[in-house]
């Protein structure tokens, strides 16, 4: 099954959500998210003049991290996480977010967390739609 999500907009939320789409897509199609981006089938490059793109994996969550390559722009982190289905419990479904730092910073921000169901940014970031 060949995906083509892509990014109009060069913009580092942007091309967060196309990945956050891409590992939903790949989730449903392989069973695991993937660790690099090329297997997503995204129009996403690993570096931009502005931006570098990372991703890690676990068996039950995805996160890219959008890391700015100047000063003066945010960060932003997403998490594409598995849940338990609403409609059937025993089956799982992909819910996402994007986070986007609240201060300036050097570091990786923190992911975001699963709290009561509901995926959340941590303290030091705050969603960005």
């Amino acid at each position: 099954m060949a995906r083509a999500f892509s990014s109009k907009d060069t913009g580092p939320e942007t091309d967060l959500i196309t990945i956050n789409k891409g590992q939903s897509a790949i989730w449903l199609e392989t069973g695991k998210f993937s660790d690099s981006l090329e297997p997503l089938g995204v129009k996403v490059p690993e570096q931009t003049e502005e931006y570098s793109y990372s991703i890690e994996t676990t068996e039950m969550a995805a996160y890219a991290h959008a890391m700015p390559r100047k000063l003066d722009l945010k960060r932003y982190v997403s998490a594409t996480i598995l849940v338990p289905s609403s409609t059937s419990p025993a089956e799982l479904t992909a819910i996402s977010i994007l986070c986007e730092e609240k201060e300036p910073g050097k570091t990786p921000l923190p992911k975001p967390v699963l709290i009561d169901s509901v995926l959340t940014c941590q303290e030091s970031t705050i969603p960005s739609y």
